[in-house]
């Protein structure tokens, strides 16, 4: 069952998002890894989000956050996105990756000069809601273990772009987690 979160009535949310096309950007190009990673700490820092767990995919990424009363979570998905997007589309241009691009563009015609043309990650999500503890480690356990799923490692914590290896260590490697509470 799929629900949408109009505003942060519940503090924690498991959201799940996909690249346009089902495109594998983030293992194509690793190093989008670091710009995603690093921009959901700057909007943690910009909004007080709590990050909980995430796992970053080639073609999708799930994300268990804590959102403040006054952070509506669609503001939250439509900035990151637009931000992290336009970064990566910036860095796909400037590396001369033309093919690649045409992935990701737009095929309705702009309306405005600032449009944009070109759109990394689907415009809608998967946003849930956590209401328990124990749902909250059924979804981390389900973050953690996607790598192995679909046959990307042998163990979960053996993944890079996930936070199991840190749940496991307390090594805030590559980003440091908040407590769930």
């Amino acid at each position: 069952m799929r629900r949408r979160s109009k505003s942060s009535e519940y503090p924690t949310h498991f959201i799940s998002g996909y690249v346009h096309h089902r495109v594998p950007i983030f293992q194509l190009h690793p190093d989008f890894v670091y710009l995603f990673l690093q921009a959901l700490c700057f909007y943690r820092e910009k909004l007080g989000l709590r990050i909980l767990g995430y796992v970053v995919m080639p073609d999708h990424y799930h994300l268990l956050l804590g959102f403040p009363q006054d952070v509506c979570v669609s503001d939250f998905l439509r900035d990151f996105k637009s931000y992290v997007g336009k970064q990566m589309i910036e860095r796909l241009k400037t590396q001369g990756e033309s093919q690649l691009l045409e992935h990701f563009r737009l095929s309705r015609a702009r309306k405005q000069h600032r449009d944009a043309s070109f759109g990394l990650f689907q415009p809608d999500n998967d946003d849930r809601v956590i209401y328990s503890e124990k749902f909250f480690k059924q979804k981390l356990n389900y973050v953690h273990n996607n790598p192995v799923r679909k046959g990307l490692v042998g163990a979960a914590a053996d993944y890079p772009w996930s936070s199991c290896k840190s749940y496991l260590t307390g090594n805030a490697n590559p980003i440091r987690l908040d407590p769930w509470s």
